[in-house]
């Protein structure tokens, strides 16, 4: 069967579902990362019987060197820690709490250690990180599909943050502190025995309240639980920032609705039955606008059947008016494309990831020949069977439908 997804996960997702490679055959990575995320569970995986000391992370410094290599190490002895996700790894290296893994490849000891297994090729680790690397963080659900806020608290909490929290928290590093000089994540050293990454905090919102079912909260260790607070980040604002506890469910309001990889319009879909919704739609004008944002939000691509069969488009400009392609390379402007909607024939909007438009929309196997156009549209051959009929492109079956003015 045709398979769209790319190479990257195909070849890797295997190493992290599949149980051969662990003991007994019954354990994998996914044991713990659930579905590459995670399980909320501290676990004790530190060794005592380890001579060597394990690399730390580069240390904040004060300005103008903002970040300091240093001599630094950490302990093979750690204590329990909370398992972490493996989402939105993607350039932010080191990795583990303590960023004692300098690279994702660096795990490949956890096959034998934890697993109980062997250590695997570093073709299939490089392999495996291509794979993690795709794994990001879905859009925020708690701000809005044109990327505002829900919760209204959360406008004066954003500069809440900015005036308290971004000085470790970076919020263009995805929460975590990144030295720009070296391109990695930076420790702080709050006089622990142990240097810690800056955490990064995408999907606060899903692990806030994982205490109050499972014991653990959302330190390293699993402590800053709720304690007799409604939000264990109540329990952070009182230890470091007690003058912001009259306003504190401002700056949490924000910190739950952090950024995330992936915009919230992405996977926003709407209906139109007929040529005035399409045109009308504040669903279409969101995502049409949201497209239009520099860098893009997102893709839009519509589906339609037509004469019988699924049809597709891409947006692929605006000007005055949002342009898009068909799966034919006919181009059809908003208004005219609108024809092609009808009560039997439902028009599908959506909005993909950037950059998935094309492949998603009108060209399934990315060969470059579009669908309607191509033989094999789910077989990247150069060369495949019989070209289709000629048949009336989109744009013309648009135009002997169109009524507008």
């Amino acid at each position: 069967l045709f398979n769209p997804e790319p190479a990257a996960i195909t070849d890797g997702r295997d190493f992290l579902y599949n149980t051969k490679r662990g003991a007994l055959d019954a354990f994998s990575c996914a044991t713990c990362h659930i579905d590459g995320r995670l399980d909320h569970t501290a676990w004790d995986l530190g060794d005592p019987h380890a001579v060597d000391l394990l690399p730390a992370p580069p240390l904040f410094a004060n300005l103008p060197d903002l970040c300091n290599a240093g001599v630094s190490a950490n302990h093979p002895v750690k204590g329990p820690m909370v398992t972490l996700s493996l989402q939105g790894l993607d350039l932010h290296e080191p990795f583990h709490w303590r960023g004692d893994k300098p690279d994702f490849v660096d795990f490949n000891g956890a096959f034998a250690s934890l697993l109980g297994g062997s250590e695997i090729p570093d073709a299939d680790m490089i392999a495996f990180r291509a794979f993690v690397k795709t794994m990001a963080y879905p859009p925020n659900p708690l701000r809005t599909r044109d990327n505002g806020f829900k919760n209204p608290d959360a406008v004066p909490g954003a500069t809440l943050y900015a005036n308290n929290c971004q000085v470790c928290h970076f919020i263009q590093a995805d929460g975590a502190m990144h030295c720009p000089d070296q391109g990695v994540d930076m420790g702080f050293d709050l006089g622990a025995l142990q240097t810690q990454l800056v955490p990064q905090l995408r999907g606060i919102h899903k692990k806030a309240h994982a205490d109050k079912y499972n014991g653990h909260g959302l330190l390293h260790d699993g402590q800053e639980k709720s304690r007799d607070n409604n939000h264990p980040l109540e329990t952070f604002v009182e230890v470091f920032f007690p003058g912001l506890i009259p306003v504190q469910h401002q700056l949490i309001a924000f910190v739950e609705a952090f950024p995330t990889n992936v915009m919230p319009v992405v996977g926003m879909q709407t209906l139109a039955f007929d040529p005035n919704t399409v045109t009308q739609s504040a669903d279409v004008d969101t995502m049409v606008a949201q497209f239009d944002q520099s860098p893009s939000h997102c893709d839009v691509i519509v589906k339609v059947r037509v004469q019988g069969k699924m049809r597709g488009l891409v947006l692929e400009s605006i000007g005055a008016e949002p342009m898009f392609r068909a799966d034919d390379n006919s181009i059809l402007s908003l208004s005219l494309m609108s024809a092609l909607a009808g009560p039997t024939r439902p028009m599908l909007f959506t909005a993909v990831p950037p950059g998935s438009g094309v492949r998603a929309g009108i060209d399934q196997d990315l060969d470059g020949t579009p669908d309607a156009l191509d033989a094999c549209p789910q077989n990247p051959a150069p060369v495949c069977g019989t070209p289709p009929p000629a048949s009336p492109t989109l744009l013309q079956i648009a135009q002997t439908m169109f009524t507008g003015p």
